[in-house]
C-alpha cells in the first residue's frame, strides 16, 4: 500500500480552533462528546520513559482516533475562501483502516470546480482500507461497494494520519525536554523558550500513562487558521469488513 498523506485533508479534517465541538457546550458532561472528554480532561505529568513509549508509533498497533476541528483558508491569488467544520473517527486493528467523515464545508469567492470536487468527495464519507489485503471498500448510496484505493487522497490509512500529526512532532519540535506540564492548559505546551514555531502550538495530555490528547493550532495570519485536536483510545478496537453487496 502506497505511503501518502493528504495535507489538503490535513487542513480541512484537523483543522483550526476547536470550537466544532468546544462552542457548543450546554453543560459540562463529556459523555459521548470528544470535545468536551479532551477539554475537560486534566492530564497528568509523565516521566522521559512514558513521553517516549508514548510517541513510539511502533506501540500503536491497535487504536480508536477521533479528531474534530474547523479549518479558515483563503486564497488570495485566487480569489476564494473555504470555511471547514469536520468530525473525523478512525479505527485501526489489525493493519486494517476504518474511517468516517462528516464535514460541512462553505465557500465564498471563485472556487475551482477541481477544488468543489475534492471537498465534496470527503464531507461525507465512510470507508475501509485493508493494507494486509489493500482492499478498500467504501459506503456508496448507502451500500458498501469496493473501489481503488490509489484513486484518490482521501483514502487515508489510520495509522498513517496518526504518523503524520503525532508522529511529526519529533520533527516539528523535538521530545520530552522541549515540552513543560501548564495547569492552565491541563496538559503539557512547548517551553517559552522553545516556542519559535511560526504559529504553530500544541497541547499534549496523558492518561493512565497513555497519550490521550493531541492539539495542533496553527495560525499563519488573520485568514489562515487551523487546528486539529485528536482524542486518543489505545485498545480494545477490532475492525470487520462489511460485505459488498
Amino acid at each position: 500500500m502506497k505511503k501518502r498523506f493528504a495535507t489538503t485533508l490535513a487542513s480541512v479534517l484537523l483543522a483550526s480552533v476547536m470550537c466544532v465541538g468546544f462552542a457548543a457546550c450546554g453543560d459540562d458532561s463529556a459523555e459521548g462528546d470528544p470535545a468536551k472528554e479532551a477539554e475537560n480532561l486534566v492530564g497528568e505529568e509523565v516521566n522521559k520513559a512514558t513521553w517516549d513509549a508514548a510517541f513510539d508509533l511502533e506501540n500503536y498497533t491497535n487504536f480508536k482516533m477521533e479528531t474534530i476541528g474547523n479549518s479558515t483558508m483563503v486564497d488570495s491569488a485566487g480569489g476564494y475562501e473555504i470555511v471547514a467544520e469536520g468530525i473525523t473517527t478512525y479505527i485501526y486493528a489489525d493493519q486494517t483502516t476504518y474511517g468516517k467523515y462528516k464535514c460541512d464545508i462553505s465557500y465564498s469567492g471563485n472556487v475551482p470546480d477541481e477544488v468543489k470536487d475534492f471537498y465534496s468527495k470527503i464531507s461525507n464519507m465512510e470507508y475501509y482500507l485493508d493494507e494486509k489485503e489493500n482492499k478498500c471498500i467504501e459506503k456508496i448510496d448507502g451500500s458498501w461497494a469496493a473501489v481503488d484505493e490509489n484513486s484518490g487522497d482521501h483514502y487515508v490509512s489510520a495509522f498513517e494520519f496518526l504518523d503524520e500529526t503525532v508522529g511529526a512532532l519529533k520533527y516539528t519540535v523535538g521530545g520530552y525536554d522541549k515540552f513543560e506540564y501548564s495547569a492552565a492548559a491541563k496538559g503539557y505546551v512547548v517551553k517559552t523558550s522553545e516556542n519559535d514555531l511560526q504559529g504553530l502550538s500544541y497541547v499534549i495530555k496523558f492518561k493512565d500513562g497513555k497519550l490521550k490528547v493531541f492539539t495542533i493550532n496553527s495560525e499563519l495570519d488573520e485568514t489562515n487558521k487551523r487546528s486539529a485536536m485528536i482524542l486518543l483510545t489505545c485498545g480494545g478496537q477490532s475492525v470487520t469488513l462489511p460485505e459488498i453487496v
